[in-house]
């Protein structure tokens, strides 16, 4: 009965590795600014800039976070076949 534990958590491992590499072919969309430029109080407003600046954030951000989850999907997989493998090594009880 013990031994099927293993099953158990090899399962769930299973899920969670297959559910982060899902997750990593996410994307945070871009940023589109259509609007005019102004200036307010003598302050120009740079949205141009600011847009291609937090473009430039999103793709960064968008590589580091699928990178992190194929990393989390990797670990979960290699946890699950450890749980397999000690499913398969374990005494029936």
């Amino acid at each position: 009965m013990i031994k099927y534990i293993w099953l158990l958590f090899s399962i769930i491992f299973l899920s969670l590795a297959i559910f982060r590499f899902i997750i990593s072919k996410k994307k945070i969309e871009s940023f589109e600014f259509e609007g005019r430029i102004g200036e307010i109080n003598g302050v120009k407003l740079g949205m141009k800039e600011f847009a291609e600046s937090f473009n430039k954030y999103l793709v960064q951000h968008n590589s580091n976070n699928r990178k992190v989850n194929i990393a989390a999907a990797i670990g979960y997989l290699i946890a699950s076949l450890t749980a397999i493998i000690s499913f398969i090594l374990s005494p029936n009880l």
